[in-house]
């Protein structure tokens, strides 16, 4: 008797570890949204693509992105170049590229253009229509616009590098300059 014990009870442990013992395969807890993926418990954005606005996603094709730290307007940009045609770069910056939430930070009125130049060193970006910038922004997202983003740019030559120059200028006299930050966008 006490053999058939000692099955029943060796086959009843079996039965309730193969249920109860793998939670491998229950379904997270947390639902991750907008692009991001479970990693180690969490919502977090995997390893090749970028974080910005609450979305998660791969750069589009011409698409460029960089961490402003030490920017007066500091946060993160989003530009693609759209076209290169005769010298000029018809630029989109952080104006819902994706549907995204933009920057709040920097305000956009749709496209702009930049000066394109050709160098075996590296091709360069420049501001077109100075003394205004290319991009507006408000470093504490109230009220009205404070400065204008000029933006100064050298490509790697292997292109997969974009190191700007961006100078602030004093929105109302934008021939006075506040204050400039260096930033390394990738695509």
């Amino acid at each position: 008797m006490n053999k058939y014990k000692v099955l029943f009870s060796a086959f009843l442990l079996f039965l309730v570890s193969g249920t109860w013992g793998c939670c491998d395969d229950d379904p997270p807890s947390i639902m991750c949204e907008n692009g991001y993926e479970h990693i180690d418990g969490n919502c977090g954005c995997p390893e090749g693509k970028h974080s910005a606005y609450g979305f998660c996603r791969e750069l589009a094709q011409d698409e460029w992105y960089a961490v402003l730290d030490g920017c007066i307007c500091e946060d993160t940009l989003f530009f693609k170049i759209v076209e290169i045609e005769g010298g000029i770069a018809k630029i989109k910056a952080n104006d819902n590229i994706n549907n995204e939430i933009p920057n709040p930070g920097w305000w956009v009125g749709g496209s702009f253009d930049m000066d394109y130049y050709r160098s075996p060193e590296g091709d360069s970006l420049a501001p077109k229509g100075l003394p205004y910038g290319e991009l507006i922004c408000n470093a504490d997202n109230f009220g009205a616009a404070e400065y204008w983003g000029v933006l100064y740019g050298k490509f790697t030559p292997s292109k997969d590098t974009l190191n700007m120059k961006i100078v602030y200028t004093d929105f109302h006299f934008p021939s006075i300059i506040v204050d400039s930050c260096f930033v390394t966008f990738t695509r």
